[in-house]
């Protein structure tokens, strides 16, 4: 069982994957807090919890296509956050496009191994 500040820590961190950010969001001094934060991470049993949360917070493979299908119909909006402004967009273009590439739909490159070339001059 870890404390209730190591659980807060590992909150913070996986909402940035930052350190510095981790530590002073839970009350490190903003002059230590990327050391402190870095040394309590390591410790064993919060490693252990931060890799289960990981794991668990992670989706899959399905889950992403069925998300971005859902952007690129138009029923998923993408939200943007600029400083302190903050806006929705729906990002259909984008979504289609990363969907085409999944799908394999689109080719960067052609393959042109030929194994067997004659040529003759007739």
């Amino acid at each position: 069982m870890i404390s209730k500040k190591y659980s807060k820590l590992i909150d913070e961190y996986l909402l940035c994957f930052n350190a510095q950010k981790a530590g002073e969001a839970v009350g490190y001094a903003p002059a230590s807090a990327r050391q402190s934060a870095y040394k309590a991470l390591q410790k064993p049993e919060v490693k252990k919890e931060l890799e289960k949360r990981f794991a668990e917070s992670r989706i899959s493979s399905s889950e992403v296509i069925a998300r971005l299908e859902a952007m690129a119909l138009g029923e998923m909006p993408t939200k943007i956050v600029q400083g302190s402004h903050e806006r929705v967009e729906y990002d259909q273009i984008a979504a289609a496009e990363k969907l085409g590439k999944i799908y394999a739909l689109f080719q960067d490159k052609i393959d042109l191994n030929i194994s067997h070339l004659n040529i003759t001059d007739e």
